[in-house]
């Protein structure tokens, strides 16, 4: 069986997986009309992972605050200003 410490560290794999198109689940998630995807997903990730992810940029160039910000998403704005 797997200790906890590897289920938390293969979690963090998948949380921080990167798609096709490089976007990663705060790309996603900062695009939906309410914010509690996202902030059940900030708090998942913790402050280093969270940071390092909202500062990660898609094939075209936008970040997960770049996306939300094109989606009209002030919720996910806030959040993730929040995590930065």
């Amino acid at each position: 069986l797997p200790s906890s410490c590897q289920l938390v560290d293969a979690e963090a794999a998948v949380l921080s997986e990167l798609d096709g198109h490089r976007r990663n689940l705060l790309h996603y998630a900062g695009c939906r009309p309410s914010g509690s995807v996202l902030a059940w997903l900030l708090a998942r990730l913790g402050e280093a992972q969270a940071r390092r992810m909202a500062g990660q940029r898609d094939e075209e160039g936008k970040t997960p605050l770049l996306a939300a910000c094109d989606e009209g998403s002030e919720e996910a704005v806030l959040q993730l200003l929040r995590s930065e």
